[in-house]
């Protein structure tokens, strides 16, 4: 166990169980169920702490221990209401008389609040568990630090970076044997997650590698999971599609030990397939049968689906889905606009469909986070130029962007800044000022080739065109990168009209794109569009 062969741990262990028969000593049987949480037999190890509990005269101390081993396993089957009626229960009754294991359950039960009804109804028990931990172990205090820098971060206190740092630096000289260390509060992992939403990418990188490393040292399912929706969280947002579609997969296979969290791991894997253009694999990471057990999958899984919609054409749908999104931030007190970054998408689909209002309350949002983070304010400054743009406000529109280019400057965050100067680009060229637009637009178009981001290339492919840039031809027979734009819209079933006002094309051009469409298509209108790929 300790060198983190866990599964010829569970097989010696289970041996010796059966060699024990009746006489099985307690310690041999907690071993075990150590063992396959460790080797992700959730299910298995519930069933024998369940056998442990009912042994006669089972010493106090030994039965809260149990009780949190039965509570880690509910949490990785998904029963994770169920987890958390146990920590919390262990936490009462332990009490001061035992503090450990009171401080124990008390981070376990701070990790299932979160989990489950997020940063705002898990803040209060990270307190409680910080409090316990003044006098505890080095180890104990660090990993209630990073239970209370998660909750705080993401509910809007900025203290929480400088605690999640404190914590992450703490753990060399802390770090436990295998065996003693907190299974979910990981003290690089936990860390790594707020470094990436404060935009310290470096240090998160280098965090989530040495939590790489310790996950398959000590065959951890939970943590490994961590980690590789972490690294692809993080890969995704700078721009390194291939390696964070790589990782998603790695979380969807873990995610087969840890069954609550494969919800959350598919929706990375289908956040990585848009950004590479892959629409249609994309479609098949939605799970339209996630629970309520895991926000944070409920929250990725309707950004996949809203932003698929969006990009799909589906204007709609899209605007409906970000709006339940939006309602269930508020609910989860999520103050972090970084921390699920769907807002761009929701205002470009919201002023699609006419709903400014709409697009307006996510600016206002945006602009009123109280983190130190400049994603929030940079996309606040991007969706106020696409208000200007929405109103006929060139020259706002223009102001907004350059103030978005310049919080960003320093950013590794490539597809971000595509999407910036494709929309500088394009409000370039409507000024007239097509030298300066088409170098612009250059920049976004290879910039998002450098990351293999298909669908930024394609918007600014379109926008290069538009302002009379050279590119390359388009195959006889295939359509053009604006034929596709106005068919999938026309998919969606939005008018000319409607399309020319997205689009900023005139009717006739919008009339013209159609009829070219259904000419190298083989059909005769808008109606047959449903039968063709034009993702």
């Amino acid at each position: 166990m300790h060198e983190g062969a866990v599964q010829a741990a569970r097989r010696y262990l289970d041996a010796a169980t059966r060699l024990a028969g009746d006489s099985v000593p307690v310690a041999l049987q907690i071993d075990l169920v150590n063992a396959l949480l460790g080797g992700g037999a959730a299910q298995t190890a519930a069933a024998l702490a369940g056998r442990i509990l009912v042994r006669p005269g089972l010493p106090a101390l030994t039965r809260l221990s149990v009780q949190l081993l039965l509570g880690r396993a509910a949490f990785q089957t998904g029963a994770v209401h169920q987890a958390g009626g146990l920590f919390d229960a262990v936490a009462v009754e332990a009490g001061p008389g035992h503090p450990e294991v009171a401080l124990k359950a008390l981070l376990d039960h701070t990790l299932q609040s979160w989990v489950r009804l997020g940063p705002q109804a898990a803040l209060p028990v990270a307190v409680r568990a910080r409090r316990a931990a003044v006098g505890a172990g080095p180890y104990q205090q660090a990993c209630a630090e990073a239970g209370w820098a998660l909750c705080a971060w993401l509910s809007g206190d900025p203290a929480g970076l400088s605690a999640a740092e404190r914590a992450a630096s703490s753990q060399a000289a802390a770090w436990p044997v295998a065996d003693a260390a907190h299974w979910g509060l990981d003290l690089t992992a936990v860390p790594s997650d707020i470094l990436v939403w404060a935009e310290c990418f470096p240090l998160a990188e280098r965090l989530l590698t040495e939590a790489l490393q310790i996950a398959d040292e000590r065959a951890e399912p939970f943590l490994l999971f961590h980690v590789a929706v972490s690294r692809s969280d993080l890969l995704r947002r700078i721009g390194r599609l291939g390696e964070a579609l790589e990782e998603a997969e790695r979380a969807c296979d873990v995610g087969e030990l840890v069954p609550v969290g494969l919800p959350l791991a598919r929706a990375a894997k289908g956040l990585a397939l848009l950004e590479v253009g892959r629409l249609a694999e994309a479609a098949a990471c939605l799970d339209p049968a996630v629970g309520q057990q895991w926000y944070l999958a409920v929250g990725y899984q309707l950004r996949l689906r809203a932003t698929l919609a969006y990009r799909r054409g589906q204007v709609g749908a899209a605007c409906s889905t970000f709006a339940e999104l939006e309602r269930r931030m508020s609910e989860w007190g999520v103050a972090d606009p970084a921390h699920i970054p769907y807002a761009a998408d929701a205002i470009a689909a919201y002023l699609a469909a006419g709903r400014r209002g709409d697009a307006a309350r996510v600016v206002d949002w945006l602009a009123g986070c109280p983190l130190p983070s400049r994603w929030p304010a940079a996309t606040a400054a991007a969706g106020r130029a696409a208000l200007a743009v929405h109103d006929g406000d060139l020259e706002a529109a223009d102001a907004a962007l350059v103030a978005c280019l310049d919080l960003t400057h320093d950013l590794p965050t490539l597809m971000a800044r595509c999407r910036t100067l494709t929309a500088y680009g394009a409000v370039l060229a409507r000024r007239g000022q097509r030298d300066h637009a088409r170098q612009v637009l250059s920049d976004a178009l290879a910039r998002a080739r450098e990351c293999g981001a298909d669908w930024y290339a394609e918007q600014a492919l379109i926008e290069l065109r538009r302002a009379g840039g050279r590119t390359w031809r388009v195959p006889p027979g295939e359509l053009s990168p604006q034929e596709k734009a106005v068919a999938r819209l026309a998919r969606a079933g939005r008018t000319n009209r409607q399309i020319s006002r997205e689009l900023y094309l005139s009717v006739n051009t919008v009339e013209t794109h159609l009829a070219h469409a259904y000419r190298k298509l083989g059909i005769r209108g808008r109606g047959e569009l449903a039968g063709h790929d034009l993702d």
